[in-house]
């Protein structure tokens, strides 16, 4: 019988700290909006990348037979959610800090975070704690996936500015 980790147990642990967090500090409301939203993306992506989903499989059962249109349409999907991924990470970095609202420090942070992603994945998986595998496209798709969002953060910002003068 094995234990399995799920991804609330962090919810148990962060959002305790975090409302101490926002007891003491008493921080603005802009401050705290970026606080959740850095709290729920971090979230999202810590329980999407590096815990198991409950697929319904039988203990038995040792693969899944896949018509070939379905692995097409998972293709599609893996490459969507993969550019997808860093999307809101690259918007909360610029949004943030004001050294990240430079393209090259920008994408390279989110280059390491994916990075790290993979490598933890690797890790888990030969440790036998996750069923995943390192694939440096997935990489490629997200440091993709991070420049467009920051070119669109960008034009998003110069927009703003001009509608506010």
């Amino acid at each position: 019988m094995t234990l399995m980790l799920k991804s609330e147990i962090l919810l148990l642990l962060v959002v305790p700290v975090f409302i101490g967090w926002v007891c003491w500090r008493r921080p603005h409301w802009r401050a705290l909006t970026l606080a959740i939203l850095w709290l729920g993306y971090s979230y999202a992506l810590i329980a999407v990348t590096l815990f198991p989903m409950n697929w319904p499989l039988a203990p038995t059962q040792a693969f899944v037979q896949l018509a070939l249109t379905d692995v097409f349409s998972w293709s599609a999907f893996q490459i969507m959610g993969n550019l997808a991924l860093l999307i809101p990470l690259a918007w909360l970095l610029a949004l943030s800090q004001r050294r990240f609202r430079a393209l090259g420090q920008n994408v390279r942070c989110c280059l390491l975070v994916s990075l790290s992603i993979e490598t933890l994945q690797l890790v888990f998986t030969w440790l036998g704690l996750l069923n995943r595998s390192f694939d440096v496209v997935d990489v490629a798709l997200n440091g993709l996936g991070a420049l467009i969002s920051f070119i669109a953060y960008k034009n998003t910002s110069r927009w703003l500015a001009r509608r506010a003068d």
